[in-house]
């Protein structure tokens, strides 16, 4: 065998080698979303979406079929989000890297957090963020199963955050009154501020969220569209009339802005920031 033939089989045994270990260092996350978050992303709060994100009903539950929603290369967190609305739940899975901007991905370890929503006919609705470093094996982001979501509460590694005071007010092209000094105040995990346009008029707002899927105490552009249920109407369809829902689609462009703590949205430094969540609270809890 000559020296050339030696060495180009050396080479090629080395990138197979290579090869295999970085694909056994791939860290992987399930990537996934609800269904119905398909044409409702804004109420996620996530200032980005993955082109290539799956929506999937498999991603509520997780089943053994889930394996199909693995992704690989994760250069951040793990995350997932829990969302209930409309007495169900939504679910977010992902490489948190992909969802928001460069500068405001999440590489800590573990931290899992869920908050009391809302009590429906005795059962307890809950909101979540969970963020657990990738590894090369089992994707981590499985804590916020709906099937089981007691699990998750009963779970001494998911904290369960304290609510605060913050303002709450709200102004739209030039009706209402939004300030620092605004007497009104609700309860929530965070504290928001919103100032930007909302259906081409301008919004602002203070209030209050149960979550952040950011991860922390920052402002982050959004560029959405949410679509706002209106009722329904009749529509005859033969033999017999059936209810349909209407909806208006609101181009909504801002800023997200979160804080903890007492008043935090009150300060005249945040005041300087531009927007946040108004309608994730009004349209996923109310």
């Amino acid at each position: 065998m000559t020296s050339d033939r030696c060495i180009r089989i050396m080479a090629l045994g080395f990138v197979m080698w290579n090869s295999r270990v970085a694909m056994a260092d791939d860290k992987i996350c399930y990537q996934c979303a609800s269904p119905n978050l398909q044409n409702n992303w804004a109420i996620t709060g996530l200032p980005l979406r993955p082109s290539t994100l799956k929506y999937d009903e498999l991603c509520k539950e997780l089943g053994d079929p889930a394996k199909e929603l693995v992704t690989k290369t994760c250069s951040s967190s793990c995350f997932e989000l829990l969302l209930p609305e409309n007495g169900e739940y939504d679910v977010v899975r992902g490489c948190h890297s992909d969802f928001v901007w460069d500068e405001f991905k999440v590489t800590t370890n573990l931290s899992c957090h869920m908050t009391l929503v809302k009590t429906i006919e005795g059962k307890d609705f809950y909101a979540g963020t969970n963020f657990c470093p990738p590894v090369a094996t089992i994707p981590c982001n499985k804590q916020f199963k709906t099937d089981d979501i007691q699990s998750a509460v009963d779970n001494e590694n998911c904290r369960t955050d304290d609510v605060h005071t913050c303002k709450s007010c709200s102004e739209y092209d030039g009706s209402g009154s939004c300030s620092p000094s605004t007497t009104g105040t609700c309860k929530g995990v965070f504290c928001t501020k919103t100032a930007g346009t909302l259906n081409g008029g301008t919004y602002e707002s203070r209030g209050c969220a149960s979550f952040n899927p950011i991860g922390s105490n920052v402002c982050s552009w959004t560029d959405q569209t949410y679509n706002v249920s209106t009722g329904v109407d009749m529509a005859l369809f033969p033999p017999v009339g059936a209810r349909k829902k209407r909806a208006i689609s609101m181009p909504f462009r801002a800023n997200q802005c979160y804080c903890q703590g007492e008043l935090c949205n009150s300060s005249p430094r945040f005041s300087t920031f531009l927007l946040s969540l108004f309608t994730v609270s009004f349209l996923v809890f109310s």
